[in-house]
């Protein structure tokens, strides 16, 4: 599942009435603008639009605006790349005396910048670490709140539904907490999602690098299997598992023989994996 937290829009001409023009509208300015390359009239756009959004409490078109300025600010003036990063860290103080949701949000677009301004930085690895805590300081919070509170800055994704289209997963997946994700979806008795995320925590663990390492892999890949075996879901296990194979350069018989065995427990046929055997 794909979101792009740091989603960027194009621009456009000068608004003849702020209130009078909704988002769209506004937006589709804005990318007008981005065609005729006026990089500074976007700018004045989309400061038109981060007052509007902050007026009316529209986060998603907020944040999108201010972290599309900020893009178009380090374009034009390359020295005003750190000024702007300060900016943001700015407000996302002032967001964490506001509104904890917001300020979650702030914190995990901070974690994923971060390590771009503070490259000469040695606290820069310790910034990105803390910004991450906070954006996650809540879970229960942000499983209260849905992912479409923040549109247009997050996008809808493929899988949304399995997690209850809920704002936890997209930051939770962005910063790559999965395992907080498997401990809070299980606890709350939503097996699809927590099967969901136990698999990601798997395949993006670091042991997936080594042989030996892999074979730990293998075991946490037979246990998650033998949880969420029953849901239609655990095809994205079996899809791990045979992934699992081919980095470990199975033979052919033996990939083959793997989908046979997946096929004949009905886990590829649900999702239709493997409708090709190879």
């Amino acid at each position: 599942m794909k979101k792009n937290i740091l989603l960027l829009f194009m621009i456009l001409t000068l608004p003849l009435s702020i209130r009078a023009q909704n988002y769209t509208m506004l937006w589709k300015q804005v990318s007008e603008a981005g065609q005729k390359d006026l990089p500074r009239t976007q700018i004045d756009l989309l400061t038109n639009i981060s007052a509007k959004a902050r007026k009316e409490k529209s986060y998603g078109n907020l944040l999108a605006a201010e972290l599309q300025a900020a893009g178009l600010w380090a374009q034009i003036s390359p020295d005003s790349i750190f000024n702007q990063y300060i900016r943001l860290k700015e407000q996302a103080k002032d967001a964490e005396r506001q509104d904890e949701t917001l300020a979650a949000v702030y914190n995990c677009v901070l974690s994923k910048i971060a390590p771009r301004y503070n490259a000469s930085n040695e606290d820069g690895e310790k910034d990105t670490t803390d910004y991450v805590a906070k954006s996650l300081a809540n879970p229960a919070l942000l499983a209260e709140h849905q992912y479409t509170e923040y549109q247009p800055l997050l996008i809808k994704g493929t899988d949304d539904k399995i997690f209850n289209n809920d704002l936890l997963h997209v930051i939770a997946m962005e910063v790559g907490k999965y395992d907080l994700l498997d401990k809070f979806y299980s606890a709350n008795g939503n097996r699809e999602a927590a099967c969901y995320a136990g698999t990601m925590a798997i395949n993006s663990h670091p042991d997936m690098q080594t042989t030996g390492g892999r074979k730990k892999v293998a075991a946490k890949l037979d246990s998650l299997m033998q949880r969420y075996g029953d849901l239609p879901i655990s095809a994205e296990i079996a899809l791990c598992q045979y992934n699992l194979l081919v980095k470990e350069q199975a033979t052919a018989r033996e990939k083959i023989g793997f989908i046979d065995k997946a096929l004949a427990m009905g886990y590829m046929e649900r999702n239709g994996f493997f409708a090709q055997r190879a």
